[in-house]
């Protein structure tokens, strides 16, 4: 199969525009497969989530994704630098106590650190737990399949285990 992709990004905009078109090649045989799920313990957890999350009533909350992601940093407490520590403490106090002050300066503290992430292409274990401790401060993304399978992508980067991250969703989407 042909295919073309146009690719539109803006990085501090915020927006990323995804186009494919695709023109099957005469030529070329087509074998249909059937989907198998993806590999492994983790890529079982993604696609279990994505069958639970899109019927769970939870979906569009946006305490459920941070929520998660502060939980992940908890398990992962002992891996965090300092500054990921006190981005966690942040996140606690915020979601705990409402605490805007801490909370407005660690988003700005995390939109920095990964934004230098991108541009020095820091390793993907350091990278995960940056942007774990991003999600955790993140108030405006709602909980769904998506935000599941990234919090869960970051998770495997920064080293946990599917166990580890099945207990955490399974306190978040019912029947999992």
């Amino acid at each position: 199969m042909c295919a073309t992709q146009d690719f539109l990004m803006s990085g501090r905009q915020g927006w990323l525009a995804f186009l494919r078109k695709s023109r099957p090649d005469p030529k070329e045989i087509v074998v249909k497969a059937e989907y198998k799920g993806r590999p492994g313990e983790v890529g079982a957890l993604m696609d279990r989530l994505d069958e639970m999350v899109t019927i769970d009533e939870s979906q569009n909350d946006i305490r459920t994704s941070a929520a998660i992601a502060v939980d992940f940093c908890d398990l992962l407490f002992e891996s965090l630098d300092a500054d990921q520590r006190d981005g966690l403490a942040a996140a606690h106090a915020w979601w705990n106590d409402g605490d805007v002050e801490a909370h407005r300066k660690f988003v700005s503290v995390f939109a920095d650190v990964i934004d230098q992430d991108i541009k020095n292409r820091t390793p993907p274990r350091e990278a995960a737990l940056n942007r774990l401790v991003w999600c955790a401060l993140n108030v405006n993304s709602p909980f769904c399949s998506y935000a599941a399978e990234f919090v869960t992508g970051l998770g495997k980067d920064a080293g946990l285990t599917a166990r580890q991250m099945t207990d955490v969703f399974a306190k978040y989407v019912p029947g999992l």
